[in-house]
C-alpha cells in the first residue's frame, strides 16, 4: 500500500436516465468485462476507459475498510522500504524531463498515506504538502514524519488557493476516484503555470491479463487477481498508457511522458519474475500493448514554464 484515497459504498441503483457517460469522453456505450463483488466494470467502445458503472453510492464511512495502521506496526516499516525506490524514481524521471529536481519547490502529495513520499521531498530540499481523506493518515504523517503541513480532505472539492503548487503528486490513488477528469482538473487549477504534475497508477492491460489467467493462478498455487488492482469499490477505473494521457490532454496538460513504473522495491522474487514476463508480453506485441504492472505519467500545465508560484499560504 503506498498512499490511500478511496471511497468505499454500496452498490447504486440503475436509473431510468440510463448509462452515465464515461469519465473521458462522454460517451454511454459500453461493453461489460468483469464482475466482482456485485459491481460491473465496462470498457468504453469510444475511447478504452475501463470504469465501474454504475458507480457505488457513497458511504460516511469513507476509507475505513483500507486505512487501518497501527505506528508501530513493523509492517508499516516494510512497506515505506518498499515504496521508496517507486518514489525516488518518478522524481529521477521528473528531473530528467524538466531538467530540475524539487528544490524549493513546493509540493503537494496527494493521498499522502504514510508520509514517505514526503520525506523524500523535504530530503531533497522541496517544501512538502499533503492531503489525505483519513484523519489515521495525518495523524500517521504529522507523528511519524513531523510534517505538520498536512490536511484532511477530498482532493477534487479541497479549497486550496489556484495557482499555488509547484508540483502535484498522486501515487496509486487515481483508479480510487469517482472522476479521474475531475481530479485532473482540479491538479490543474492548483498548479501554477508551468508547474508538473506526476501520477502512478496500476496498469489495467497487467491487471486483466492476470485476471484471465486465475484458473492457472490458483493451481500453481499463487493469489487470485482482480481485473482492476482491487474489486470495486475500492477500485472505480483502469487505465492504460493511452486512456491516461487522454485524460491529460482533456485536461490542457502537456504530455511529458507516460511510461512503466518501477516496481515495489520490495517485491522480490515475484516481481523480477512479472517484470520479465511482462517484458516478454509487451515485446510480443511489437509494444503496441504494454502489460507493465505500474503506469507513470508526468505532464505540464501549459503557460509560462518558471512563471512564479502564487504567494498565499494555504
Amino acid at each position: 500500500m503506498e498512499n490511500s484515497h478511496a471511497c468505499i459504498g454500496a452498490a447504486a441503483p440503475k436509473t431510468a436516465a440510463g448509462p452515465a457517460p464515461c469519465d473521458l469522453c462522454g460517451a454511454t456505450d459500453y461493453k461489460r468485462v468483469a464482475e466482482e463483488n456485485g459491481h460491473a466494470i465496462y470498457r468504453c467502445r469510444g475511447c478504452g476507459l475501463v470504469q465501474v458503472r454504475p458507480l457505488p453510492a457513497e458511504t460516511k464511512e469513507v476509507n475505513q475498510r483500507y486505512w487501518h495502521v497501527d505506528l508501530d506496526d513493523p509492517a508499516v516499516r516494510v512497506s515505506r522500504a518498499g515504496s521508496r525506490p517507486v518514489f525516488l524514481h518518478g522524481l529521477q524521471c521528473l528531473q530528467r524531463l524538466t531538467g530540475e529536481s524539487i528544490r524549493g519547490k513546493k509540493v503537494l502529495d496527494v493521498g499522502c498515506g504514510m508520509g514517505l513520499f514526503l520525506e523524500i521531498v523535504q530530503e531533497q530540499e522541496g517544501v512538502p504538502y499533503g492531503l489525505d481523506l483519513t484523519p489515521e493518515a495525518v495523524q500517521f504523517t504529522r507523528e511519524l514524519c513531523k510534517i505538520d503541513t498536512v490536511a484532511q480532505g477530498y482532493f477534487e472539492t479541497c479549497d486550496l488557493p489556484p495557482g499555488f503548487f509547484d508540483v502535484i503528486t498522486g501515487w496509486g490513488i487515481l483508479h480510487h476516484t469517482r472522476s479521474p477528469s475531475q481530479w485532473f482538473a482540479q491538479a490543474y487549477r492548483l498548479l501554477a503555470d508551468g508547474g508538473i504534475l506526476l501520477v502512478k497508477m496500476p496498469n489495467v492491460s497487467f491487471t486483466s491479463a492476470a485476471y484471465r489467467l486465475t484458473p492457472l493462478l490458483r493451481a500453481l498455487g499463487l493469489p487470485a487477481t482482480h481485473y482492476l488492482a482491487s474489486r470495486p469499490p475500492l477500485n472505480l477505473y483502469g487505465f492504460t498508457r493511452e486512456t491516461l494521457a487522454a485524460l491529460l490532454e482533456k485536461a490542457s496538460f502537456e504530455v511529458l511522458t507516460v511510461e512503466s513504473a518501477r516496481i515495489r522495491g520490495n517485491a522480490g522474487f515475484l516481481g523480477g519474475l512479472t517484470s520479465a514476463a511482462t517484458a516478454l508480453a509487451t515485446g510480443l506485441t511489437a509494444g503496441k500493448i504494454d502489460f507493465h504492472p505500474g503506469i507513470l505519467a508526468i505532464a505540464r500545465k501549459r503557460g509560462k514554464p518558471g512563471a512564479p508560484s502564487g504567494s498565499k499560504t494555504p
